[in-house]
């Protein structure tokens, strides 16, 4: 959807190969080492982020990053790296905090788009991240959908949400229009 709208878009293979988890419960097993090794999960990002900014068809210095779900954490660990990226889009992604913060480090501008009753990331976790953007001065923007649960956005999914999926796509694209 974004590259009809004129952008790259690029998915980086952060499992590796062989690594196609195709239910939940093997997404959930395979992102884990992930959680666990925060640098390994930043370092498989920074890789495709230094691949997708020698394409020729990219401009290097406007860059964002957006994510659904693992990719909605990676793309908020990716920026913490001091990633070239003018913004980032968490969707319904795990938010992290981290102590000590590296928030400081987020070189860019950062949506966090989630669910009101998502109990993957909940209100605790959400406040956590948006304190420590406060803190570190990083400007944010939350666009947080009542009643919608983690996964929203999955079509066909039980736990879709039309008008949210929908608004979060409005949110996005308006996103990436102001910072690239």
């Amino acid at each position: 959807m974004a590259a009809r709208l004129g952008y790259v878009a690029f998915a980086p293979d952060v499992y590796g190969a062989g690594e196609r988890p195709t239910t939940s419960e093997e997404a959930a097993s395979a992102a884990q080492p992930f959680y666990d090794d925060l640098a390994l999960f930043r370092g498989r990002l920074e890789a495709g982020l230094g691949w997708l900014a020698t394409q020729p068809e990219v401009d290097a210095g406007s860059i964002a990053a957006a994510g659904y779900c693992f990719g909605g954490t990676g793309v908020l660990e990716l920026a913490r790296t001091g990633a070239d990226l003018r913004g980032v889009a968490p969707i319904h992604g795990r938010l992290l905090s981290h102590e000590p913060s590296d928030a400081g480090q987020i070189r860019g501008k950062v949506l966090i788009l989630a669910g009101g009753d998502d109990p993957v990331s909940p209100d605790s976790a959400l406040l956590a991240v948006l304190n420590e953007l406060r803190d570190a001065g990083i400007e944010w923007e939350l666009d947080m959908y009542g009643g919608a649960p983690h996964a929203y956005t999955i079509a066909g999914a039980p736990s879709f949400q039309a008008e949210a999926d929908r608004r979060t796509w409005l949110s996005l694209t308006d996103f990436l229009s102001r910072v690239l």
